[in-house]
């Protein structure tokens, strides 16, 4: 059997940011509330009853008293109930969710102008009704199902986060419809959350090519059902559960299936989706393939925090081979070649190095792949030491392990770093990608757009694979002000380098415009009328000649070749050939530059002087005869 785990399979930012920021309370303050379910998940909810966050339902939190301290669950909660608990001394945190948080101000917002209010979703969820109270009585709720009834007055429309997208189309198309026979202002605004859309769309396409489907989370949870309800859609063999036994209960019908994909909506905890991974794993005679493309978020186990919306970092697994390294089931530990992980020296021999890396296996650094001289010195390394190795193999109960490849990769980062830092950098682009060019600088991947890879238009970029290009980070794009209290934005900050993540945009142009420029700067500054310059003709036209100088593109007008009238440049100049020119006008802001090749040569009549100096006798025939003379 092969399992996927859905990339995006677990807590979302707005629910692990809730959950840390509980824990921390709890643990800064001994005891909290909560208002509400903090998420819609019974796992959840009892884990955080054993830190000692007490869940309070609603119509209870009349018992609260000045000094409790309670926490606003991820949902939000009922304006009038958040203003009561404040005005009565409750020491209230917020842990809604941003999306949701940005939902209650629009809709308080809209209502305050005076808008008729439609909020898409189920009436009774616990995010409707808090976004109710922001909209007071100007508020009406339409089940996802339903067309909403709009009257005479500007309406604002908006949607429950976990709404399907395709509901939000259908009443997109509708207010379409609408405004063509109507003249009052209907605004249609997409608060379906983002996450919980990209979420869906990641079941819908497992669900289209794996054998079955198995949805992991609450039933309560609105999240968690959309999810099961795209996947059933899209193949019929789709499987619910809350728990790792409702999973065992339908294990017989799920662990023949060549390949099953595994999703868990937003409030479904990490580690139920490891439990049930492990527990797939079990149920199969041969070793299951596990596709490691999931980000899981283990629970973290957090410090007091001073501020809950800040909540102590965590050093969560961020892959799936860090998440089943991390599961509390032993035994699971994997050693997969490639895999980068530390070990603790706990002997070392002439040979080499023994580590432990976890499971029932230890680790092996031959002598060989110790350092990156090749010198090894076993008093260099003493037990308890920390050592980051790279899995080589695993074959006959130990593992072998490279200490060297490590530290290839931290001196190829080090480097990296230095030459980013550096401002300009060379860099061979190895492949040729949709839209541009990439290549690997230590633990980076640049992209060159196809636009910055030099000034004009690349018509074949296989022309560049495997080039060298001189290149400079790209500066990142200008955002918008963020808004104050007072809806005025602040002052655009100055532009900055692009903060260093894994994928970087770099451009060879700008180094090619900005030495441009410095050529261009340079030749202005060196250039005046009345000089004598050297060019090198380079074409003809029939109103004269252009002439490259120091590489800049120069007009000898037709008039200012000869003294004696021409009408084809090459009867003075030749093409290719350099000769000197005097400077006769200067235009910086059009780049123009003309030239003047007649100016050095002599005049007509001081070679006339000097052929026919006065006394001489000539010979001459008469050509045209008036009454002044001949």
């Amino acid at each position: 059997m092969k399992v996927t785990v859905a990339s995006k399979a677990g807590f979302c930012n707005g629910v692990r940011r809730a959950v840390q920021t509980a824990e921390a309370l709890a643990e800064k303050y001994g005891a909290i509330y909560v208002l509400g379910e903090l998420v819609h998940n019974e796992n959840v909810t009892e884990h955080l009853r054993s830190k000692g966050v007490i869940c309070l339902k609603l119509d209870s939190v009349d018992s609260l008293k000045a000094g409790d301290v309670a926490l606003i669950r991820a949902h939000g909660i009922p304006k009038q109930i958040e203003e009561e608990l404040k005005a009565r001394g409750v020491t209230l945190f917020d842990a809604t969710c941003p999306v949701v948080k940005r939902n209650q101000q629009l809709v308080m917002q809209r209502a305050e102008q005076g808008d008729d209010v439609i909020i898409i979703g189920d009436k009774n969820h616990d995010e409707v009704i808090g976004l109710q109270s922001y909209a007071g009585d100007r508020v009406t709720v339409v089940d996802s199902e339903s067309l909403p009834q709009i009257g005479s007055k500007n309406t604002s429309i908006v949607f429950q986060t976990t709404v399907l997208s395709q509901k939000f189309k259908k009443i997109q198309d509708f207010v379409k419809n609408f405004q063509k026979n109507n003249k009052n202002l209907v605004e249609i605004f997409n608060t379906i959350c983002y996450t919980t859309e990209a979420m869906q769309n990641e079941a819908r396409s497992l669900a289209s090519t794996s054998s079955a489907v198995l949805v992991l989370g609450s039933r309560t949870s609105a999240n968690t059902l959309r999810l099961f309800e795209v996947a059933k859609r899209q193949n019929p063999r789709t499987f619910f559960a809350e728990s790792a036994d409702e999973v065992r209960m339908q294990i017989s019908k799920i662990k023949d299936f060549e390949s099953v994909s595994i999703v868990a909506g937003a409030s479904t905890p990490p580690w139920l989706i490891r439990e049930v991974t492990k527990l797939m794993s079990d149920t199969q005679t041969q070793e299951t393939e596990v596709i490691k493309e999931a980000t899981l978020q283990e629970q973290p186990a957090t410090t007091p925090a001073t501020e809950p919306t800040e909540p102590t970092a965590s050093t969560e697994p961020t892959t799936m081979d860090e998440l089943m390294s991390a599961t509390p089931h032993g035994g699971y530990t994997e050693y997969k070649p490639g895999k980068r992980v530390k070990g603790t020296v706990i002997s070392v021999g002439a040979d080499g190095i023994v580590i432990n890396i976890g499971g029932k296996n230890d680790g092996f650094i031959d002598k060989s792949e110790a350092s990156l001289d090749g010198e090894y010195n076993p008093a260099d390394y003493k037990l308890g030491d920390e050592l980051q190795v790279i899995i080589l193999s695993s074959k006959s109960g130990q593992v072998q392990c490279s200490k060297k490849q490590v530290d290839k990769i931290i001196r190829e980062d080090e480097e990296a770093e230095k030459a980013l830092n550096s401002g300009e950098f060379s860099l061979k682009m190895t492949e040729v990608v949709k839209g541009g060019l990439r290549g690997k600088l230590g633990r980076y991947t640049i992209f060159v757009p196809a636009s910055q890879i030099r000034m004009g238009y690349v018509s074949n970029l296989e022309e560049y694979k495997d080039k060298t290009l001189r290149l400079v980070l790209m500066p990142p794009k200008e955002k918008a002000a963020p808004e104050g209290e007072n809806g005025e934005g602040e002052a655009p900050q100055e532009e900055k380098p692009q903060k260093k993540s894994r994928y970087l945009f770099a451009s060879h142009r700008l180094l090619l415009e900005k030495e441009k420029k410095e050529r261009e700067d340079t030749f202005w500054n060196s250039i005046h009328v009345n000089d004598i310059i050297t060019g090198k003709v380079k074409r003809f036209t029939s109103f004269g000649a252009f002439v490259s100088v120091k590489g800049f593109d120069c007009l000898a007008h037709i008039s200012e070749l000869s003294w004696n009238k021409i009408t084809d440049p090459s009867t003075v100049l030749t093409i290719g050939e350099s000769y000197d020119f005097v400077v006769l006008k200067l235009d910086r802001e059009t780049g123009r530059i003309s030239l003047g090749y007649k100016q050095l040569q002599p005049k007509p009549y001081e070679v006339a002087k000097e052929k026919y100096p006065v006394g001489t006798i000539i010979k001459g025939r008469v050509e045209r005869i008036f009454s002044y003379g001949a």
